[in-house]
């Protein structure tokens, strides 16, 4: 019985996009639509405001075993490895709430496989 081992990583590096600050206004529309309008006017610049940069590592680990002609590999995928909490959506309304944060970077994940060669 024989075996391999491996390691792989990857680092991604993402600029982060300019958060742009809308005045959202009411559209009057024609009776008779029961869908409700509004208009989103920028009240500033687009380079005003940027979320944070996201870096992001993942990393992967295999180990393979040969015998009676066949191959197994086990798997370890760890995505996030920093469990980095980046901001990446943010409310961009004119209001109290402009830049609150409505998602984060998805949080560490582990993902393990098994894969059977013949």
């Amino acid at each position: 019985m024989s075996g391999t081992e491996a390691i792989a990583a990857r680092r991604g590096d993402q600029r982060a996009d300019p958060i742009e600050r809308v005045l959202e206004i009411p559209r009057l529309i024609p009776l008779g639509l029961a869908r409700h309008h509004q208009a989103s006017i920028r009240v500033e610049p687009v380079t005003a405001h940027r979320a944070p940069n996201v870096a992001i590592f993942d990393m992967r680990l295999d180990k393979s075993f040969r015998f009676a002609g066949h191959r197994v590999t086990a798997m370890a995928d760890v995505f996030n490895l920093t469990n980095s909490g980046v901001p990446v959506t943010f409310r961009t309304a004119s209001a109290v709430s402009f830049q609150e944060v409505t998602a984060l970077l998805d949080p560490r994940i582990v993902r393990l496989g098994l894969r059977f060669e013949f």
